[in-house]
């Protein structure tokens, strides 16, 4: 009798130990999947609003309006798109937009810029959003960033025409950068977007 106990007893503990080690696993998983989520979503925020925004939004103070001077402004779209979209399906016109866009964020990513947003086939950036005033030197590398932008716009819609053969109509990019002032915020509670404002945003336009 004391031999079945001492039987029951062990499977007892061996069963307490598997259901523990797979509670600890289980753990492990949920922790880590909350942490890839948690990453993923800082990059997505990290990627719909400029980094001084970013961090007052985060520390709770994120103000209504921001004022920015003398920044880089540039408005691209895409000349012959309607013509295009007119010649081939809905879904090879998205396939398009997609690699061209894939190449501007790419290019954006490496020069420093920030893009404000995509509407339809435009394209809109400035450099780096930084309230307040800029020195002479910071205008000048903002904007040679933004020059450089538009001439990888340039390289990467004449590379999508060589391989895209599925229309007659050839494709190019218009585009317009001015430097000037503007104010700025944050539009939207659950969807958050960056927009500007002001006499210079439609010079740029």
């Amino acid at each position: 009798m004391k031999k079945w106990k001492l039987v029951f007893l062990l499977l007892l503990v061996t069963m307490a130990v598997r259901i523990r080690e797979k509670g600890l696993r289980m753990t492990f998983l949920l922790n880590r999947a909350v942490k890839d989520d948690s990453q993923k979503a800082s990059l997505l925020l990290d990627s719909l609003l400029p980094k001084e925004l970013l961090v007052e939004l985060k520390t709770g103070q994120l103000r209504v309006a921001y004022e920015y001077f003398d920044m880089s402004l540039l408005y691209a779209d895409i000349a012959g798109f309607t013509a295009y979209a007119a010649q081939v399906d809905a879904e090879d016109v998205m396939r398009m937009l997609i690699k061209l866009f894939a190449a501007f964020d790419a290019a954006t990513a490496e020069l420093g810029v920030y893009k404000v947003h995509t509407i339809g086939d435009a394209y809109v950036v400035v450099n780096q959003p930084k309230s307040g005033k800029q020195s002479k030197d910071d205008i000048y590398v903002n904007l040679r960033s933004v020059i450089e932008m538009g001439l990888r716009m340039l390289v990467a819609i004449k590379l999508n025409a060589e391989t895209d053969k599925g229309s007659d109509t050839k494709l190019g990019m218009r585009i317009g950068i001015h430097v000037g002032n503007f104010v700025a915020g944050v539009i939207g509670l659950r969807a958050l977007r960056f927009d500007m404002w002001g006499p210079d945003v439609l010079a740029a336009n």
